[in-house]
């Protein structure tokens, strides 16, 4: 009987130590979903029941075979078993670790592979290595004593999941504002507004490696006024989107609320809510046309409902990692999510391909006077190869990849004129493509950075090239989208004129804005 009472013990223990050991690997996504509060702006839903579902039966598969697993090394009583299962679980316990350098200690995974391959780390892996190899039963215990102290925190896990799910509504569709419940029959003028991210003017145009092609961009370019002396309102998404639509420049922004980017203006002493101020969506709107938006990183939708007629957005892949629609897809997001590198790849490819459908359905429907795509375009992580015309999970080198997602922003670019010519779209539809901001990783590349961006105006009809090269900044893209809707602009050269007549004021400092 005591026999059986002590199996039954440490039937129990083995049970404990093996969610203790999941929930730990598991700290990714509960963090996601309980504790990262600071990053509801650029969130979805933090919490939907699909998603506690999916880490609850994550959690207590994997227990349940990490539980028989270690029952069957005690059973099998194997030295070489026991040394396998220290090392696994040493393994295991990276991930953990990792969690902590990313969001505590904010190491960047280029630096850690720059480590990884000191001599210093791999000499002390291996002396790692060895103790737990040499002495395989006191390590076990040493494991077994740490993963028992966190016990708790398997407790709190499933409490809170639990709690959760009994005060979390059920998820349902967003529904956006149907102004026009007929749909009117196309409008023109009509202006398609690309913002690709990160698209650098130098080394996409100017210095362009030999090596990186860009067919599509180039035959835009052969049609289009092209400004080589572009510049960005701002150094970053979060700066730059705000001043691009209220053509206003900003120096600061932060979020509010999950629903608000408080901006402070150039000059300002105050910040405001950047959903309260105009924007080039709600004086489109004012102008009687319909209006639509596909973009990423900044929860569009939320902000300006009131001003669209479609809109459609994707979070950044780092702060909304392990969700997704229905249990089982949710399931397979966390479980990808343990290995954060893979998964933010896995999740920036649907992105573009998700992003990219929506945008090829909206640059075909004529009704639309204002279509503005943010896409990720050039911005990292690398997801693209070239070489073999794929997307790929193991593009790692910032350098390398930036050329390689500037090759699919180029393919990107060709989809969409290809879907516009079909639809009879692209010769009676201004095009403006151009981006937030530079390369700033372009250091790494040649040891150079230019603040330029590509900025490129396509006019209705069949155009001549033009190359406009006076100093201009983006800011003034807004005024410039307005006057083209009022019919001011009718031309490339009368665009020309337009620019040489609506100078910007001097921007801002891009160092002010970095400081800030």
């Amino acid at each position: 009987m005591k026999e059986l009472i002590k199996e039954r013990l440490k039937s129990v223990s083995d049970a404990l130590l093996a969610f203790s050991l999941v929930n730990l690997c598991f700290i990714r996504t509960r963090w996601a979903l309980f504790f990262d509060t600071d990053f509801r702006y650029y969130k979805h839903n933090s919490l939907t029941r699909e998603t506690l579902l999916a880490l609850g039966l994550n959690l207590v598969v994997f227990g349940l075979i990490g539980w028989r697993l270690i029952r069957w090394v005690r059973r099998a009583d194997s030295r070489k078993l026991y040394r396998a299962a220290c090392v696994v679980v040493c393994a295991l316990l990276v991930l953990p670790v990792d969690f902590l350098r990313t969001y505590f200690f904010h190491v960047p995974g280029s630096e850690v592979f720059v480590v990884a391959r000191s001599p210093l780390l791999i000499g002390g892996g291996l002396v790692v290595l060895f103790v737990f190899w040499h002495w395989s039963r006191i390590s076990a215990r040493v494991l077994a004593t740490g993963l028992m102290i966190c016990v708790p925190m398997v407790v709190l896990t499933f409490g809170k999941i639990g709690y959760y799910l009994l005060n979390t509504p059920p998820r349902h569709s967003a529904r956006f504002p149907a102004f026009f419940p007929t749909p009117l029959p196309s409008v023109e003028p009509r202006v398609i507004w690309i913002i690709f991210d990160e698209l650098d003017q130098r080394l996409a145009f100017s210095s362009r490696p030999k090596d990186t092609q860009l067919p599509e961009l180039d035959r835009v370019c052969a049609e289009s006024l092209q400004a080589t002396n572009a510049f960005p309102p701002g150094t970053s998404t979060i700066i730059s989107l705000p001043a691009l639509t209220t053509g206003r420049y900003v120096i600061s922004a932060k979020p509010a609320a999950r629903d608000e980017l408080n901006i402070t203006y150039a000059n300002a002493s105050a910040p405001v809510g950047w959903s309260t101020q105009p924007t080039v969506f709600s004086r489109t709107r004012e102008l009687g046309f319909n209006t639509a938006l596909v973009g990423w990183y900044h929860p569009y939708t939320r902000l300006f409902m009131s001003s669209l007629n479609y809109s459609k957005w994707y979070p950044y892949p780092p702060y909304q990692p392990v969700q997704s629609e229905t249990v089982l897809r949710s399931m397979i997001t966390q479980i990808w999510s343990l290995v954060s590198p893979l998964q933010q790849r896995r999740m920036q490819i649907d992105l573009y391909q998700k992003s990219l459908e929506n945008s090829r359905d909206l640059v075909r429907d004529g009704r639309y006077g204002l279509v503005f795509l943010h896409l990720p375009g050039a911005h990292y992580p690398g997801i693209y190869d070239p070489a073999k015309g794929v997307f790929t999970l193991t593009s790692f080198s910032r350098i390398r990849g930036y050329f390689q997602n500037l090759q699919l922003t180029d393919q990107t670019m060709g989809i969409l004129r290809r879907d516009m010519e079909q639809a009879g779209q692209w010769d009676r539809s201004w095009v403006i493509i151009s981006s937030d901001h530079w390369w700033r990783d372009a250091r790494g590349y040649d040891g150079q950075l230019d603040y330029r961006v590509p900025f490129i105006l396509k006019a209705p009809g069949k155009n001549q090239p033009m190359i406009y090269s006076a100093p201009l900044n983006t800011v003034i893209s807004q005024d410039l989208v307005l006057a083209i809707l009022r019919k001011e602009v009718s031309t490339i050269p009368e665009a020309a004129t337009w620019l040489d007549t609506h100078q910007a004021p001097p921007a801002p400092s891009y160092a002010v804005m970095m400081l800030r």
